[in-house]
């Protein structure tokens, strides 16, 4: 299906994408004033809704059109995923903020296990023989398939996606703090 092989490009892009802003991201850490942090003040709670909602998307785009069932891990994934979009969608209509503590918290999980899940699939490449211990009944995550770009699965977009909104709470937290204290 080139729609499918479309789609996942894309999204495989988009990762890429947030990997990239994590990098600068950190890259950013060592100047006092950073355009990125500003940027994150200015711009995060609407950022962080658009990262959830393209996560969520991306999810439901691959197990209800692209059909690949989602296994054990795939699911954990999605209850801390799911919920950051409403919570991030009500904190945008009710213009709050006190949102990214809590947030932070589902992000944090969400990424643990996103890494765990990618270090399963990497392992399971990289060793031949090993029985991935996350396959579903029909596609297991560690498949030929679901690589992209030779390093892109759908673990690791999950996993950008959870750091992108964590480093967005840490930052909106502590201009809040910080600006709090002056």
């Amino acid at each position: 299906m080139p729609f499918v092989a479309s789609v996942k490009l894309a999204l495989a892009g988009l990762t890429v994408a947030g990997l990239a802003f994590v990098l600068i991201y950190f890259a950013s850490l060592a100047g006092r004033k950073s355009l990125i942090n500003y940027f994150l003040r200015k711009n995060g709670l609407k950022l962080a809704f658009l990262v959830t909602v393209a996560a969520t998307a991306g999810s439901l785009f691959f197990s209800e059109i692209a059909h690949y069932e989602p296994c054990r891990l795939c699911w954990y994934q999605r209850t801390m995923m799911y919920p950051l979009v409403l919570m991030f969608g009500i904190a945008l209509w009710k213009k709050a903020n006190d949102v990214f503590k809590y947030a932070l918290a589902l992000s944090v999980a969400g990424a643990a296990i996103a890494a765990y899940h990618y270090g399963l699939q990497v392992y399971a490449k990289l060793t031949p023989g090993f029985t991935d211990s996350c396959s579903a009944t029909s596609v297991s995550c560690a498949a030929a398939p679901s690589w992209t770009f030779g390093f892109v699965t759908i673990p690791l977009m999950s996993l950008v996606a959870f750091i992108m909104v964590a480093l967005i709470c840490i930052t909106s937290m502590r201009s809040k703090a910080f600006a709090g204290r002056r």
